[in-house]
């Protein structure tokens, strides 16, 4: 007997497409399922981490379809590292435990590095106090 969950499940979270797919498997095994969590937006050089999670800690987890935006890893279930390009991502993650697998497909967004215009910040000094307006010019 084949140990399948059929899920078919599409949502919008965060502005993301996320869809899930159970893989049968010949053996019963423990049931994973990966939390219905979307990804937070990434920003170009900014130190990025997001915990992926599932019904049990001890899943093994892959990437199995496409790729992480460049300069993100898959280390254990944590996506890390410094994005280094502005892009839209889809993946699919898998997690495993014996002969128990689910994987999800999902995307993810970097945005251009936040930035500054402080070409009208003028006249301020070190360790006196300066008040001036600032406005985000991308990223935000």
């Amino acid at each position: 007997m084949k140990n399948a969950r059929h899920l078919c499940v599409a949502c919008l979270v965060s502005g993301l497409f996320i869809s899930h797919r159970a893989v049968a498997t010949d053996q019963q095994g423990p049931n994973i399922q990966i939390q219905p969590t979307g990804l937070p937006l990434a920003y170009e050089t900014v130190f990025y981490r997001h915990t992926l999670k599932a019904e049990t800690e001890s899943a093994v987890w892959s990437i199995v379809e496409g790729q992480l935006p460049p300069g993100l890893n898959l280390e254990g279930n944590q996506i890390l590292g410094m994005p280094t390009a502005a892009v839209d991502s889809l993946f699919v993650v898998q997690a495993s435990l014996g002969a128990a697998v689910e994987e999800k497909q999902m995307g993810m967004v970097v945005l251009p590095a936040p930035s500054v215009d402080t070409a009208e910040v003028v006249g301020g000094r070190q360790g006196i106090h300066y008040e001036a307006k600032l406005t985000a010019k991308s990223g935000l």
